[in-house]
């Protein structure tokens, strides 16, 4: 089996990932690339976009650092299709698997879909054959289900609206150079037009420019 191994930096975007992680997908897609894994770099409150860009989300989480709370606070429990908790070897893995057993019998459910927690240990291959599993296990529901043609298609319109608004954004930075706009931000400076006013003319500039 081939492997690719890539970085890249998600520095300056929200949601946990970097802009070009769609168009990264869809190259590896053209070499014939079957299986994609994204990892995002946390579990922020903001950093959920892996949603808007992937067939299956896997939820990995360790015992001893507080990730049950974690997952709560962050959304991740109504994202997560499968949940691993990894280093099961130490204590409070087992809790924490119930824990988040408990917590994914509570959620409201959009589909029919069972969402399992895995124990596992990467370090020593443990629980592994069990994931690949579930995940072969999950995308067979997503066919049958034609859940996988549904999350595609809002993909498609997710992927328009981010590539809109990074044009929007780059053209409204280029905005900053026009006269009018910097005088507007003078007169906004001396207290001579309120941020609002100001807001207001400078979309106006912007619909009229773009």
């Amino acid at each position: 089996m081939m492997g690719y191994l890539l970085e890249v930096l998600a520095a300056g975007d929200l949601g946990g990932l970097s802009s070009a992680t769609s168009a990264i997908i869809k190259l590896f897609d053209s070499f014939g690339m079957d299986i994609v894994l994204i990892e995002t770099v946390g579990v922020g409150q903001t950093e959920l976009d892996i949603i808007k860009i992937s067939d299956c989300v896997l939820v990995t989480l360790v015992p001893e650092a507080g990730d049950g709370v974690q997952a709560m606070k962050a959304g991740l429990m109504e994202i997560g299709d499968i949940f691993i908790v990894n280093k099961a070897d130490r204590g409070g893995a087992e809790k924490l698997a119930r824990e988040i057993d408990y917590m994914i019998s509570l959620k409201h459910k959009n589909t029919n879909w069972n969402t399992k927690v895995i124990l596992a240990e990467a370090e020593n291959d443990v629980g592994t054959k069990n994931i690949v599993d579930e995940i072969d296990s999950f995308k067979e529901y997503e066919i049958q289900s034609n859940e996988l043609n549904k999350k595609r298609t809002l993909r498609k319109v997710s992927e328009i609206e981010t590539l809109l608004f990074q044009r929007m954004k780059y053209e409204l930075e280029s905005l900053k150079q026009d006269k009018d706009v910097k005088n507007i931000m003078s007169k906004v400076s001396k207290s001579d037009l309120e941020p609002e006013e100001a807001v207001n003319l400078i979309f106006k500039l912007f619909k009229k420019n773009f």
